[in-house]
């Protein structure tokens, strides 16, 4: 009861893409085209569940808060043209609002739905419920800033899956 501000996960990004695309974290799987996507899905179900055993068993006599601490870093587009303005936007849909437009609007972002098609998984009317309520605050943890660029090449697993390019200015 003197714990008020509890994170159900840090960091799901991570844990997808590091252990499910490349393979530098646990579980070391290699799964670019599915797995990460489908790992991810189930890190936001499983807030959601969390975060509703914590909302209807505990937090009205604890009155603690519950949600989730995303990362992220900032894509911005190398020149103003339109082209790399929409590298950037698919760049920060891919690293930040994969996990928080279901949390905030109940399905995943627009053109990853369009890109991915079937490889990435879906969520139940109920699901999108328990989503939509999983989150009393939004913690982020931002590291970075890169510049993104269109890449002319055929989506076909996570390093793809975008379309962008991401580098540094090396005045940085």
């Amino acid at each position: 009861d003197r714990v008020k501000y509890w994170i159900t996960l840090n960091e799901p990004w991570v844990t997808s893409v590091n252990g499910h695309t490349y393979g530098y974290f646990a579980p070391g799987i290699k799964s670019p085209k599915t797995g990460v996507y489908i790992t991810a899905h189930n890190q936001l179900r499983a807030h959601a569940a969390a975060s509703k055993i914590y909302k209807n068993v505990y937090q009205q006599t604890q009155k603690g808060k519950i949600g989730i601490t995303l990362n992220s870093d900032w894509g911005e587009p190398k020149c103003d043209s339109i082209e790399y303005i929409k590298a950037a936007e698919r760049s920060m849909a891919w690293r930040l609002n994969w996990f928080a437009d279901p949390i905030y609007l109940g399905e995943y972002p627009k053109v990853m739905r369009e890109t991915l098609g079937d490889r990435l998984p879906k969520f139940t009317e109920q699901e999108k419920k328990d989503l939509l309520v999983s989150n009393d605050f939004f913690g982020l943890n931002h590291y970075t800033t890169f510049l993104s660029e269109p890449a002319n090449v055929k989506p076909v697993d996570f390093s793809t899956d975008k379309r962008a390019i991401e580098s540094f200015d090396p005045v940085w």
